[in-house]
């Protein structure tokens, strides 16, 4: 079975930046575009959780699936979502891990922030 790494990968990320264009037009709320993402961060994961743990239990009671090819083919693919989706969700949070960093890094000056929220499009927040 061939993956499509590349594809979903680039897909995932043209669907992002199409949800934050829409929020900077003010065609949908930075609120629901988040909220997207985490629904579709947590559809990709609880795929990828009930696929893996189907074929877990499969090898592990010696259970045969028809579908296991499918079901691995599935578990693969949304594992791939889940990935690309979980980079983004983390950039959207750096700043909770980092928070001294950022602020002394963008001093006192009028404008810095803005700067900084335009070089960074995909982690502005």
């Amino acid at each position: 079975t061939d993956y499509h790494f590349l594809t979903i990968t680039l897909i995932t990320i043209f669907l992002y930046v199409l949800s934050r264009l829409a929020v900077k037009r003010q065609k949908i709320s930075l609120f629901w575009q988040r909220r997207f993402c985490n629904y579709f961060l947590l559809l990709s994961f609880l795929t990828c959780a009930f696929s893996g743990l189907v074929l877990v239990m499969s090898i592990e009671y010696h259970w045969y699936l028809a579908a296991y090819r499918d079901l691995l083919w599935i578990h693969v693919e949304s594992g791939i979502v889940m990935l690309v989706l979980s980079i983004i969700h983390i950039l959207w949070h750096l700043r909770y891990f980092f928070p001294e960093k950022r602020r002394s890094s963008l001093g006192n000056k009028p404008g810095a922030r803005i700067k900084y929220r335009q070089k960074y499009f995909l982690v502005e927040f």
